[in-house]
């Protein structure tokens, strides 16, 4: 099993490639709320999550809209969050290419195929995620002024998809 102790060398790159990240609190814009999100090593801006801009007109509220998450360097989407419907109670995560990557269900994180892949565990400091197998996949801790540290253990190391669904489920988190 990981521990928190397992220590990545952050990596040069895009946001799913860093070992840690933290998630900045909430900042309300004028046009749409947004969460920076940087290099733990570093406090490099790598990207952000941001909800869009209300509709302006009625018909726009029959659309369906989620939180986006972007890559800082180009502002590309990697990936939506779209909340869920009056009949669902999981979160869908959708790649930038609008795929199913996954879905968040409370503390379970379900893949493409709708079989729960991982748990979430939470604890007063934050949470640990773990696989079927038990293994230990990342942990998240909440710090001061609602900022939040998300840390990828090794055996994720190149797996973007999981990595996605990891950062997905802390920023469905309430009081995140």
């Amino acid at each position: 099993m990981a521990s928190g102790s397992d220590v990545q060398p952050a990596i040069e790159g895009h946001l799913l490639e860093q070992p840690a990240l933290l998630l900045r609190p909430w900042a309300p814009a004028e046009a749409r709320k947004s969460r920076p999100i940087d290099d733990d090593a570093t406090g490099r801006p790598l990207g952000f999550a941001c909800w869009p801009a209300p509709p302006r007109s009625w018909v726009g509220w029959l659309s369906r809209t989620g939180m986006e998450v972007f890559e800082t360097e180009d502002a590309s989407l990697l990936m939506t969050l779209l909340p869920p419907r009056w009949w669902s109670s999981a979160w869908e995560v959708l790649d930038a290419e609008d795929r199913l990557v996954g879905k968040i269900k409370g503390p379970h994180i379900l893949d493409a195929w709708h079989d729960r892949a991982v748990s979430l565990r939470k604890d007063a400091h934050g949470g640990v995620f773990i696989d079927a197998h038990r293994q230990e996949l990342g942990r998240f801790s909440l710090l001061e002024q609602k900022t939040i540290r998300l840390n990828f253990y090794p055996i994720l190391e190149g797996q973007p998809f999981p990595r996605m669904l990891l950062l997905s489920s802390v920023l469905c988190l309430k009081n995140g």
